[in-house]
């Protein structure tokens, strides 16, 4: 479905209907809002359903909240105004098998990964959630050639280099020599010197 268009918006926030009821069982107006094909505005429709008491935890067909749009859509204001209301349910999970941090991990922003972190450290949450093939978010955002948000996890959390996934068997390391070679014909290209992932050593426990 497609985002909402500035008239659509306006016209939205006129009707006399409840901000958590889903058009077509689908939808909420507040996803709408996130999928905004205008990104400012579709913030300030967010903010006013917000205070209209719409229900940050409200998941569509595919199982997915708000929250998870707007890290799939690097909408960082967006990711801040949902983290500010502290009410944000971190055990939903998709029909990907996937919880919020999972998409996080895959953003080309990685201050959206670092303020879902930061929300989740803060009510001592672990970034270590796997989904049912095992997939750490550390993996995640190697496996999605985001070396950024690797080296942000290994720098920043307890994120285990170790785990395996279920579905190739690679560690993070694995995956980082995996994917390497294929970086070079990304745009978003993270330059580094090599594809080696290191841990800041002070997180390590002893």
């Amino acid at each position: 479905m497609a985002g909402l268009t500035h008239d659509s918006c306006t016209q939205l926030l006129e009707l006399p209907i409840h901000p958590n009821s889903p058009p077509e069982q689908v939808r909420t107006p507040l996803h709408l809002a996130v999928l905004s094909d205008q990104e400012n505005y579709g913030y300030r429709v967010a903010r006013l359903l917000l205070q209209g008491n719409a229900d940050i935890n409200v998941t569509d067909s595919q199982q997915r909240t708000p929250l998870v749009y707007a890290c799939l859509l690097n909408r960082s204001k967006l990711v801040t105004l949902f983290l500010r209301t502290k009410s944000i349910d971190w055990n939903i999970i998709d029909h990907d098998g996937y919880l919020v941090l999972h998409h996080a991990a895959s953003s080309s922003h990685t201050s959206i990964l670092a303020d879902i972190i930061h929300e989740m450290k803060s009510i001592g949450l672990s970034v270590d959630c796997k989904t049912e093939l095992n997939y750490t978010p550390l993996i995640l955002a190697i496996k999605s050639f985001r070396f950024d948000n690797a080296v942000y996890l290994l720098d920043h959390t307890d994120a285990s280099p170790f785990v395996i996934d279920d579905e190739h068997h690679f560690t993070c390391q694995q995956w980082a020599q995996h994917v390497g070679p294929k970086l070079n014909e990304r745009t978003y290209y993270y330059p580094r010197q090599s594809s080696t992932l290191k841990r800041n050593k002070s997180l390590d426990k002893k």
